[in-house]
């Protein structure tokens, strides 16, 4: 039987003693250590990740910074040109989970499908189709194709 749960321990507090304690600016890495020492929770516990997912947010939205995780070190603050990479790869990691999704969707045999569930079908590949596109064309006209390193054979 599963126990009732009352909402736990706020995390407001423990995400104010991070405040005070860090003066974080762009480029710092602050380690698992430190965050330890502030809020006296192991990086393991849920606590951690809750109390310092609540830093996080409370950094992007009061201040503009943005904590990304460093495995087995603790997190970074990007600098502006690290969140355009961020943001690119994030954006091309969408492309690929669309592209993904489009495919497998491409799969399911539409004779197995009521009429409600093709229309659906049909109209989430068209919809992927499209918006794949436009993030290509987009991308073409952001940054235009490399030139290759290496002579194409036969050239």
């Amino acid at each position: 039987m599963s126990r009732p749960f009352f909402g736990g321990i706020p995390t407001k507090p423990d995400v104010e003693k991070l405040m005070d304690h860090f003066s974080v600016q762009e480029g710092d890495v602050i380690e698992h250590e430190n965050i330890i020492a502030v809020i006296g929770v192991e990086p393991s516990s849920n606590r951690y990740r809750n109390v310092v997912n609540a830093w996080r947010k409370a950094l992007l939205t009061q201040k503009n910074l943005l904590l990304v995780a460093i495995p087995s070190v603790g997190y970074k603050v990007l600098t502006p040109t690290e969140r355009v990479a961020h943001g690119v790869d994030g954006f091309v990691k969408s492309g690929r989970r669309i592209r993904k999704n489009a495919f497998l969707l491409g799969l399911v045999p539409d004779q197995e499908l009521s009429g409600v569930d093709r229309a659906k079908k049909d109209h989430v590949v068209r919809v992927s189709i499209a918006v794949l596109d436009s993030m290509s064309d987009g991308m073409k006209q952001i940054e235009p194709r490399k030139p290759d390193t290496l002579p194409r054979p036969g050239v």
